[in-house]
């Protein structure tokens, strides 16, 4: 019995990291973009791209440029359901990645030289 559970143990753990192998080496290869930025000061409302190798999502930002809070949704099919997403979600004092970094700089009008780093980039292929 205890073989069993140890086996299964060991499956699901090899299973959940083949799944956050393959997600990972996916996103790599995505391409993002800033699909919108609507809103009046401070807030402001971010649509972002994500092109990626089988489909295009989206997924949005909302920034209070006063406050520094924000919010963010997941991936959606279209635009206007990630703004209909952000209309019910609360901003807080979330962490920035690259992206939220970007996103931020664009919706509140700040020099992206300030903000964003080049080592903060994946290297370019050649």
């Amino acid at each position: 019995m205890r073989a069993r559970v140890i086996s299964a143990a060991c499956l699901l753990s090899l299973t959940a990291y083949s799944a956050c192998a393959i997600s990972a080496s996916e996103d790599y290869y995505a391409a993002y973009s800033i699909e919108s930025v609507a809103g009046d000061m401070p807030i402001r409302n971010v649509v972002v791209k994500r092109v990626g190798e089988y489909f295009t999502s989206y997924l949005g930002f909302q920034f209070d440029c006063t406050n520094q809070t924000l919010s963010q949704t997941g991936f959606f099919s279209s635009p206007e359901s990630v703004l209909r997403e952000l209309a019910r979600t609360k901003p807080s004092d979330g962490s920035y990645s690259f992206m939220t970094d970007r996103a931020r700089a664009k919706a509140c009008d700040i020099d992206t030289s300030e903000t964003v780093s080049d080592a903060a980039q994946h290297p370019k292929t050649t």
